[in-house]
């Protein structure tokens, strides 16, 4: 399931992989496009968790999470809970709340409400109660990327240029507390096995 799929590109790569994809956005009109294209799709207040009770290998979501309250994703994430097969997982990409260079991408859109981070992540996960989850990997999401020569070069050097950013800002503003760096970063919630 894609939470938010907006323009379905991952609907689309999930079902060429063969994949029995579902769908859900807030948006009608999107709804409506990806129905049409023969996806499962579905508005999100209308969908019924509860009929897909441990049906689902995977829940994602991309540039969601943070558009959301606590409270709401604590909700959300209990819904996620109810429809995922013991061991199964969430997959989350969100603006980095814990860097300083994803911070404008989070304050940057006025319907982003909370700046998500692994701690904030850990604490939502025990002050809610979600102990069906583990927060089994938080990262950051990758600078560069590319193949070939070029691409080789571009992530080497930008690999150095972190190196560098990191020693400077953990040693000489933060004492040797970790900081990640990247824009963007990625989040998997695996649901205990029963």
């Amino acid at each position: 399931m894609e939470l938010g799929f907006g323009n379905g590109a991952c609907l689309a790569w999930l079902k060429h992989a063969g994949a029995q994809a579902i769908g859900l956005e807030i948006i009608p009109e999107q709804v409506a496009l990806a129905r049409a294209k023969g996806y499962e799709a579905y508005l999100s207040h209308e969908f019924d968790w509860a009929a897909r009770a441990g049906s689902l290998d995977l829940v994602c979501g991309f540039d969601v999470l943070e558009h959301f309250s606590d409270d709401a994703m604590a909700d959300l994430l209990r819904q996620c809970a109810v429809a995922l097969k013991p061991g199964g997982a969430c997959l989350f990409r969100t603006p980095n709340g814990a860097s300083p260079f994803g911070l404008h991408l989070q304050h940057a859109d006025i319907t982003h409400l909370t700046p998500v981070t692994g701690a904030r992540m850990r604490h939502l996960l025990m002050e809610k109660s979600l102990d069906q989850f583990t927060l089994e990997d938080w990262r950051d999401q990758a600078l560069v990327t590319g193949g070939g020569p070029a691409g080789f070069l571009k992530r080497l050097l930008s690999g150095a240029m972190r190196g560098l950013t990191r020693f400077i800002i953990h040693n000489g503003y933060l004492r040797g507390e970790p900081i990640p760096l990247a824009q963007n970063a990625v989040i998997v919630l695996r649901k205990r096995a029963a």
